[in-house]
């Protein structure tokens, strides 16, 4: 006899409400922008790195007539920020993809019977 997990409706509760969530940044026309801006940014990173347009920035600051500072960002560090950018909405729209599954799971466990909601 296979075994037989359980779950709340609290949780479950929960799973839709972020597969809700989650659908609607995915398909939604409300949220077009959000997609668009995400696949823009992750597009001048691809266009940036694989163009090879990032150089050393050097950045002179005047605070005062007698004092200025010297800003230097190496051609690496901007890099990696582009390269963390570019995976967090990488993984952002997975995670979104992964709540939507969840609650496909979830909705065929519990219709097998393999999966049981207390209270």
């Amino acid at each position: 006899m296979p075994k037989v997990s359980t779950i709340t409706q609290q949780e479950v509760d929960q799973i839709n409400s972020q597969a809700i969530a989650a659908s609607e940044i995915l398909s939604d026309d409300r949220f077009q922008f959000v997609r668009d801006y995400f696949r823009n940014q992750s597009s001048y990173v691809e266009k940036t790195i694989l163009e090879n347009t990032i150089h050393d920035v050097r950045e002179i600051v005047t605070i005062s007539d007698k004092l200025t500072r010297l800003f230097f960002t190496p051609k690496k560090v901007q890099i990696d920020e582009l390269c963390g950018q570019y995976k967090f909405i990488k993984q952002f729209f997975a995670d979104m993809e992964q709540m939507v599954q969840i609650k496909r799971d979830l909705d065929e466990a519990i219709i097998a019977g393999s999966v049981k909601v207390n209270g």
